[in-house]
C-alpha cells in the first residue's frame, strides 16, 4: 500500500513524497495473542466495499459478510446466524479513510471461556483482598512512621502542639515535590549548555586540571561510555565577508542551523555536542553508538550539506580519537591545527589530523627578498613588476608548502607593510581583514594581495611624477635618519630649504598626513619593533626613538596603538610562542 503527498513551493509542484507500506506491518494489530484461541474473522473494507486485509480461522466467504453488513445496527454492532452458529458482528469507521474494520466472533467460542474467566476473576479478587489486607497493616506499621516522625519533628520545632488536624503534610510533600520537578526539568534544559560550556573551557584553557576535567565530564556526560571521542572544529570560509553578508540576527540563525543539521546528519548512530566558539568557529564532540564508526563520511556530508542549503562553505579539521577526557583539549587542538591546512586545500573541505600530522614544513620561512622586491617596485610606481613579484611571492609560499602558521604569519606581515607603504586612511579594513584572516586560502590572500598592490602602484607612480615628490621624499628620508633624535617640524624643513609652512602644506599634499603624525608613527612602529625584538628598558626605547621623557614616550604609544608599550611587548610575545607551538 502507498500514500502520497504532493511538495509545492510557491505554489510550484516539486516532487512528491510516497511511503510504501507493508500490510503485514501495519494490521499487525489486527492479531492481538489474548484473542488467538476465538473462532472470528476480521476484515478491512474500503469505502468500495472491496476487501483490502482479511485473517481468519473460520470458514467465512465474502456474500455472507455482505448479509451480515446489511443486518448490522446503526450503531455499528449486533448479531447474526451463520450455519447454525451464532456470531457476534462489531463494525468500526475511520474518520480519515472511511475504511471499515469489521470482526465476527463466533459466541460458542467466546462463552467456553466463560468458566474460566470466572475461576480466574475469582482467584484475582481474593488474592486483591489478601494484598490489600496486607498492604494495610504494612502502610499502618511502617509507611506511616515516617510521617509521625516528619509531625513530630515539626511539633518540636515550632514548640506548640499540634492542632485536631495536625501538620498539612500532604501539602509540604506536594510542594517539595513540585519543587523537585521544577529543579529536574531546568537541570534537564541546562544540560545542554553546560556541556558545551565545559568544551569551551578546555578549549580556551579555563579548564586545564584533569580531575576537575574528569568530574564535570561524569556529570555532564554520563550517558556516554568508554568509547572513543573525536572533537571536530568548523569553521566559516572566508568569514569576514560573511559577518558582513548577514546581520547579528541572521548570525545566530546560522549558527544554529549548522547544529542542527549536525544532529540531523549524525542521529541516531552518534552521540554529540555542538559548542558555538563564537566568530567563525564551532566545536562538535562525537562518539560512536557502535564499535567501528568513523565520523569522517558523516562530517564531510555535514560540510556539503551547508553548503547546499545554507548557500556559504564551511571547513571542518577533525583530531584523532580519544579515550581520555582529560585529553579533550589536545583532541581539540588537533583538530583546530588541522583546520589551518585550508590555507592550501581551498574552502569546504574535511582535513583530518592523521592526514597532516606527518607534515613537515621547509626549513627555511618564505625568502622575504620577494617581499623586499615587491614594496621597491611598488615604490617605483612599476606597475607589471609589481603584479609579477606579487605572483612570485604567492607560488614560493605555496611551493614551500611550510606549517600554515608560519605563512600565514609571513603572508600578514607582507600585507600590513604594503598597508604602512600606502599610510590608509581607513585602518579599520586593515583590522577587520587580519582579525580572521586565517578564514582564508591562498588563492583568496594572493588576490586581496594584487588588489592592495595596484592602487599603491598608481599612487606612487603619480607622485614620482609630482614636482614636490622629491621634496617630500627627502624629508621622509631625514625623518628615518634622525628617528632617534628629537627633531621637530622646523628641523624638517631646513632640510630641504623651505619654510615650516610650506613644508607641511606638501608634505600633507602628497601623503595625506601631517609630518608630526607621520613622524611619531615612524617612531612608533621603531618602538613596537624594539619592543618585540629587543628586552630593552621601556626608558630606554624611548630614547632610541626620540623622546626625552618616558611618560610623553608611553602617552603617545598609547595614541597609536591603543595599548601600553609593556603591555604590548608581553601580548605579541605571547602571540608569536602560540603561534610556535
Amino acid at each position: 500500500m502507498t500514500l502520497f503527498r504532493k511538495i509545492m513551493i510557491q505554489g510550484k509542484l516539486k516532487g512528491i513524497v510516497a511511503v510504501n507500506l507493508k500490510d503485514e506491518e501495519l494490521f499487525a494489530k489486527l492479531n492481538p495473542p489474548v484473542l488467538n484461541n476465538l473462532n472470528r474473522m476480521r476484515y478491512i473494507i474500503d469505502e468500495h466495499d472491496d476487501i483490502l486485509y482479511s485473517v481468519s480461522n473460520y470458514d467465512f466467504d465474502q456474500e455472507a459478510i455482505r448479509q451480515a453488513l446489511a443486518e448490522l445496527s446503526e450503531d455499528g454492532g449486533g448479531d447474526i446466524t451463520h450455519r447454525n452458529s451464532n456470531l457476534l458482528v462489531n463494525q468500526l469507521v475511520s474518520p480519515v479513510t472511511g475504511w471499515r474494520y469489521v470482526s465476527f466472533v463466533v459466541q460458542d467460542s467466546l462463552l467456553a471461556k466463560s468458566k474460566k474467566v470466572r475461576n480466574v476473576v475469582l482467584s484475582v479478587s481474593v488474592a486483591a483482598l489478601a494484598l490489600g489486607g496486607v498492604t494495610i497493616f504494612y502502610i499502618n506499621a511502617a509507611a506511616f512512621r515516617p510521617v509521625r516522625r516528619l509531625r513530630r519533628l515539626f511539633s518540636a520545632y515550632d514548640r506548640k502542639s499540634p492542632g485536631p488536624e495536625g501538620i498539612d503534610l500532604e501539602k509540604l510533600a506536594g510542594e517539595l515535590l513540585s519543587n523537585h520537578a521544577h529543579l529536574s526539568r531546568l537541570v534537564r534544559e541546562t544540560m545542554s549548555e553546560a556541556s558545551s560550556k565545559l568544551l569551551y573551557d578546555i578549549y580556551t584553557g579555563n579548564l586545564s586540571g584533569r580531575r576537575e576535567i574528569v568530574e564535570k565530564w561524569s556529570r555532564y556526560f554520563r550517558d556516554w561510555t568508554h568509547e572513543p571521542v573525536t572533537a571536530a572544529i568548523l569553521s566559516i570560509d572566508r568569514y569576514e565577508d560573511w559577518s558582513r553578508a548577514f546581520s547579528a540576527g541572521d548570525q545566530s540563525l546560522l549558527r544554529f542551523a549548522m547544529a542542527n543539521i549536525a544532529a540531523e546528519l549524525f542521529e541516531p548512530k552518534w552521540r554529540l555536542v555542538c559548542a558555538d566558539f563564537g566568530k567563525d568557529k564551532m566545536a562538535v564532540l562525537l562518539q560512536p553508538r557502535e564499535a567501528g564508526l568513523r565520523p569522517e563520511g558523516s562530517l564531510k556530508e555535514w560540510t556539503e550539506v551547508v553548503s547546499g542549503l545554507l548557500k556559504f562553505s564551511v571547513s571542518v579539521g577533525v583530531s584523532t580519537a580519544r579515550t581520555d577526557a582529560a585529553q579533550l583539549r589536545q583532541a581539540m587542538l588537533e583538530a583546530e591545527n588541522a583546520l589551518t591546512y585550508r590555507l592550501y586545500e581551498g574552502y569546504g573541505r574535511m582535513i583530518p589530523f592523521h592526514e597532516v600530522s606527518g607534515h613537515e614544513g621547509g626549513e627555511t620561512a618564505p625568502d622575504e627578498g620577494l617581499l623586499e622586491e615587491l614594496l621597491k617596485r611598488i615604490e617605483a610606481g612599476d606597475e607589471s613588476g609589481s603584479q609579477e613579484a606579487a605572483q612570485r611571492l604567492v607560488a614560493e609560499v605555496r611551493s614551500r608548502y611550510g606549517y600554515p602558521s608560519a605563512a600565514l604569519s609571513f603572508l600578514r606581515t607582507a600585507l600590513e607593510r604594503i598597508d604602512r607603504l600606502g599610510q590608509a586612511d581607513d585602518e579599520s579594513v586593515s583590522s577587520r581583514l587580519f582579525e580572521r584572516f586565517d578564514t582564508l586560502d591562498l588563492d583568496d590572500i594572493g588576490e586581496e594581495l594584487h588588489r592592495r598592490v595596484r592602487p599603491l602602484v598608481q599612487r606612487f607612480r603619480k607622485l614620482i611624477d609630482s614636482k614636490d615628490f622629491i621634496t617630500c621624499h627627502r624629508m621622509i628620508e631625514h625623518m628615518k635618519q634622525h628617528l632617534g633624535e628629537p627633531i621637530g617640524i622646523p628641523e624638517i624643513a631646513d632640510e630641504v630649504g623651505i619654510s615650516s609652512d610650506l613644508a607641511s602644506q606638501i608634505f600633507k599634499q602628497e601623503t595625506g598626513e601631517t609630518i608630526y603624525n607621520y613622524l611619531t608613527r615612524s617612531r612608533m612602529e621603531r618602538a613596537a619593533e624594539l619592543l618585540l625584538k629587543t628586552d630593552y628598558k621601556i626608558s630606554d626605547i624611548a630614547a632610541m626613538v626620540g623622546y626625552q621623557h618616558e611618560n610623553s614616550f608611553i602617552r603617545s604609544f598609547r595614541k597609536f596603538k591603543d595599548i601600553t608599550p609593556g603591555k604590548y611587548r608581553d601580548m605579541m610575545r605571547t602571540r608569536m610562542d602560540a603561534m610556535l607551538e
